[in-house]
């Protein structure tokens, strides 16, 4: 079984167009069209894709990433079992048809996991002529690299790993717990549910900056190998609105469906949820540095306790 599914798109390195089934196909973000062909021109110049057998000038673009029909060497077990997909026009069961691309963690080594956006997939085969990998960047001088073969997402992302200035907050920077204002563990839930939490972020994605009042540039595209892709990743636009534009929302009238196309002016930020791996840390120092012990810690201790007071009483008898 493949990796990589859905074939219903194609690039034309002739024309410059994507194409679905063989006919000139408007996708409903015609922005994220024209960036994307515009990075696939660029890489059919310093890379060798996966074309329709046939037809050499057809680069073949994939709609889905099935992780548990054939997971990559390397990769994350805790991406294995799971579904992708990268729809520019999802359609189902006769409903209306809305863009579908999915998020992902990135693995970008000492640059830690960067959520990543993905738009479409590709394969890539080999070097063109007279080209080396990782001598060249997709998506500008802040872009990414593409170091060998293999299965590649053509992504959107943040315009910085996750770091401080991200909502992380450093244990060794903490002062340690003042005594005199132990919570209970009740207090600290309590408090926990009604403060802003570190489980949250907030970020932009890389690319993006205001032109205008209320207008935003394109964020940039560059290439994820998927043996890189590391976790799931939740993400959810944030849409600055007034009172008019939620109701409009609300009633459809400027909202477009999918995640990429949500109104006319986007931002580029979005609201995502930490990885699943770094919870527990998390939720530890929050109970570390608001001087509550874990509840797991509190009667291990009571048992030894226990022990220790049976003991006592053995040796006076």
């Amino acid at each position: 079984m493949k990796v990589l599914q859905g074939k219903d798109f194609t690039y034309d390195t002739l024309t410059g167009r994507v194409l679905r089934k063989g006919r000139v196909y408007k996708w409903i973000d015609s922005n994220l069209q024209e960036r994307i062909e515009s990075t696939l021109a660029f890489l059919a110049t310093k890379v060798v894709m996966r074309t329709v057998p046939g037809k050499c000038n057809m680069v073949q673009l994939y709609t889905e990433f099935h992780a548990h029909r054939a997971p990559i060497d390397g990769q994350a077990d805790s991406l294995r079992g799971r579904l992708y997909r990268a729809h520019p026009r999802f359609c189902s069961a006769g409903k209306k048809a809305f863009p579908w691309h999915d998020w992902v963690y990135g693995n970008y080594g000492t640059d830690g996991l960067i959520p990543c956006h993905i738009c479409t997939f590709v394969d890539i085969l080999s070097e063109q002529d007279g080209v080396r990998f990782g001598t060249f960047l997709v998506g500008g001088p802040n872009g990414t690299t593409i170091d060998k073969p293999g299965y590649h997402a053509l992504c959107e992302g943040l315009e910085a790993q996750l770091s401080d200035g991200q909502g992380q907050v450093v244990a060794q920077n903490r002062d340690p717990p003042d005594p005199e204002s132990r919570k209970s563990y009740d207090e600290l839930m309590q408090g926990m549910a009604s403060n802003e939490s570190r489980l949250v972020f907030k970020a932009r994605k890389a690319g993006v900056v205001e032109i205008a009042q209320g207008q935003y540039s394109a964020p940039m595209i560059f290439a994820l190998p998927l043996e890189s892709a590391a976790q799931p990743c939740i993400a959810v636009p944030d849409i600055p609105t007034t009172a008019l534009q939620r109701d409009q929302i609300l009633e459809g009238s400027i909202f477009n469906g999918g995640t990429h196309l949500i109104a006319e002016e986007r931002t580029g930020e979005y609201l995502f949820l930490r990885p699943r791996s770094e919870w527990p840390r998390i939720f530890m120092e929050e109970l570390w540095f608001s001087g509550v012990e874990p509840p797991n810690h509190r009667h291990k201790r009571t048992i030894v306790e226990d022990a220790s007071d049976d003991s006592s009483e053995s040796d006076e008898l």
